[in-house]
């Protein structure tokens, strides 16, 4: 059984669906009333913290929203996903491992690691 958090922040929010026993966090609902100001950034953030705090692998699928011409293009949003460390799993979806998959992955990365 899972739960729905959301974060917000001057009219910025986003809302996570969270299964912990199958240590998922599913992003929805990123949205902003004010563009180019780093709000959504900032509660993209909160929940990517939250979601490593319970260690979670966070999927999403990328949905531009807005008015036409008043909206991120699909592939400058997949690019800002990207700098959150997201990665394209395929139509539109996009994942970022989980916390203690990436410290392993960095460890196993670094000379003289495991």
């Amino acid at each position: 059984m899972g739960h729905t958090v959301t974060f917000a922040h001057k009219g910025a929010s986003v809302s996570m669906d969270v299964w912990c026993g199958d240590k998922i966090g599913s992003l929805e609902l990123v949205s902003s009333t004010y563009k180019r100001r780093g709000l959504a950034t900032h509660v993209v953030r909160k929940a990517i913290d939250y979601a490593d705090f319970l260690d979670l692998e966070l999927v999403l699928t990328v949905q531009p929203f807005g008015t036409p011409g008043n909206q991120m293009e699909e592939a400058d949003l997949k690019a800002w996903y990207m700098t959150f460390g997201f990665q394209l799993e395929g139509d539109g979806v996009m994942a970022r491992k989980r916390k203690s998959l990436r410290d392993l992955e960095a460890e196993l990365n670094t000379p003289g690691g495991i």
